[in-house]
């Protein structure tokens, strides 16, 4: 499969979120992945963090400096993940933008709930929640020892997975 993003390097990184109902799935290269922030995680935001540690356990000539060189060091490893936040999720917007706008009442969804996801996720989800249920079953049936169940389970989970 090939990257979703630059269309030219073979997709080695899955990602899948679901926030708020809303599924995305995007099958990225290295290069695109580490581009998009999603291969770096939290680490890199998280960096500044090294500096303060290392001021308040090896020594206190940083914890007496004046409030405004203390102030701008602190936040920016908050930025650093506003801006990651806003890199891996571009039609959300970054965090800063959205908490500095009115709140505003959250639009009425329709009586289907299927506005969140295309009909295709929709099934495919549909059929995970399936799978998944009979498997929950089919573990529940082994450990009471109900092996005729357990059977009939595992046939409706291969007939499933054929139908993929």
């Amino acid at each position: 499969m090939k990257c979703q993003h630059c269309g030219k390097n073979e997709a080695t990184f899955y990602y899948k979120s679901n926030i708020n109902g809303t599924v995305t799935e995007q099958h990225l290269c290295a290069d695109c992945a580490r581009e998009l922030g999603y291969a770096d995680g939290m680490a890199n935001a998280f960096s500044g963090f090294g500096s303060f540690n290392r001021s308040l356990f090896g020594g206190f000539d940083d914890l007496f400096a004046p409030m405004p060189a203390l102030a701008g060091n602190f936040f920016e490893p908050f930025e650093a993940m506003d801006r990651q936040f806003a890199r891996m999720f571009p039609q959300l917007g970054s965090g800063s933008a959205a908490a500095s706008q009115p709140a505003q009442a959250a639009p009425a969804q329709s009586a289907s709930g299927n506005d969140l996801v295309s009909e295709e996720e929709h099934r495919k989800l549909d059929r995970e929640r399936r799978m998944n249920a009979l498997r929950t079953e089919l573990n529940q049936a082994i450990q009471t020892e109900n092996f005729e169940r357990a059977a009939q389970l595992r046939d409706q989970i291969h007939g499933l997975e054929s139908q993929q």
